[in-house]
């Protein structure tokens, strides 16, 4: 049967006012497409040099920041002392500990990846061996030891108010918050924590609570997801994996998996045999047998990733997802250069 007038009008309206809800509802940006590889591809991450750009334009320096940390960690740790210490306790502010913004780049003009590898590794037992001294106590936690269990449940319950179980370990909700003493009021860490908050304020540029900023941090933190689904990715660590197998380690998706080969069984090894001080007993011949197998696993896997040219290969990918991103977002990148440099 032929359609009527109505029904063609009342198609027309509905497609119509489909389109109109969509408009005002804010339909999503439809997904960019999958980026060609440049014929040049650039020698450094774009969307790094664009947050350097954005960021560089603020008057407050990277130096400044560090030193408005380090002196805001210093009060909080103040604020705790000399809170518990109304409440009749000793307290021990801890030095800050924050990495420095002017910190010099770390030179790897003279890194010899491939001697690192044939002498210790990917180096995680070897960094785990010179760093083996025993554990020392806080100078709060033997304070707190020195307390008879009386006085010890009310510098808890002052410093910060959390229940401890019969090991004297802090109890967790089934929400996986720290458990509050019952009828607790406002503790020494509780005020420090405002202070925190306070201070850090005082010098946390505005634009970082722009709507515009927090999405354009949201979509470039998702470069790598759409970068490791790339199936030319997933080919070259296919390649990678089959070269691995041929010299046997089978069953490696990626040069991670390699490094969990060695990083699982020595953790095992170290929840099995550290001493109650911390310390590692490097004579231990089990310790040289892991650090073969070490040894083994990295040269192969830079003999691998060398063959079948994994790391430049998968550079050039991901700064092609960067570019694209930069590209795309050319307006917004202009406006927080501009709202960064406007920081006090």
């Amino acid at each position: 049967m032929a359609s009527t007038g109505r029904g063609r009008t009342f198609t027309v309206v509905t497609c119509v006012l489909a389109m109109a809800v969509m408009a005002a509802c804010g339909s999503a940006e439809p997904e960019l497409p999958i980026p060609s590889l440049a014929a040049t591809p650039p020698s450094e991450s774009p969307k790094d040099r664009v947050y350097e750009q954005i960021q560089g334009s603020s008057p407050l320096t990277s130096d400044e920041i560090y030193r408005l940390d380090k002196a805001r960690l210093a009060a909080t740790g103040a604020s705790d002392a000399e809170c518990i210490a109304a409440q009749g306790f000793e307290y021990v502010p801890s030095a800050p500990e924050i990495s420095s913004g002017g910190a010099l780049p770390i030179d790897l003009s003279e890194f010899d990846e491939a001697e690192a590898a044939r002498t210790e590794g990917y180096g995680i037992i070897a960094r785990d061996l010179a760093e083996r001294d025993p554990r020392v106590p806080s100078p709060n936690a033997l304070i707190r030891e020195a307390l008879t269990p009386a006085e010890r449940l009310a510098y808890d319950r002052a410093l910060d108010g959390f229940v401890r179980d019969e090991n004297d370990e802090n109890v967790f909700g089934d929400d996986g918050n720290l458990v509050r003493v019952d009828g607790v009021g406002e503790t020494c860490r509780d005020q420090a924590n405002e202070r925190n908050r306070e201070l850090k304020a005082e010098y946390t540029p505005a634009v970082l609570d722009d709507p515009i900023w927090n999405e354009f941090t949201k979509e470039s933190s998702e470069i790598e997801g759409r970068f490791e689904a790339d199936q030319r990715v997933l080919d070259i660590d296919a390649q990678w994996s089959e070269c691995m197998t041929d010299r046997g380690f089978e069953s490696l998706e990626n040069p991670w998996a390699a490094y969990s080969l060695v990083m699982e069984p020595w953790e095992a090894w170290k929840s099995a045999h550290r001493s109650d001080d911390g310390t590692l007993s490097a004579s231990d011949p089990e310790i040289a047998r892991l650090q073969a197998s070490e040894i083994a696993i990295a040269v192969t896997d830079l003999e691998c990733r060398s063959e079948v040219d994994y790391d430049t290969r998968r550079q050039a990918i991901l700064f092609a997802y960067e570019q694209q991103f930069v590209d795309a977002h050319a307006k917004d990148i202009a406006y927080l250069e501009q709202a960064w440099s406007e920081v006090d």
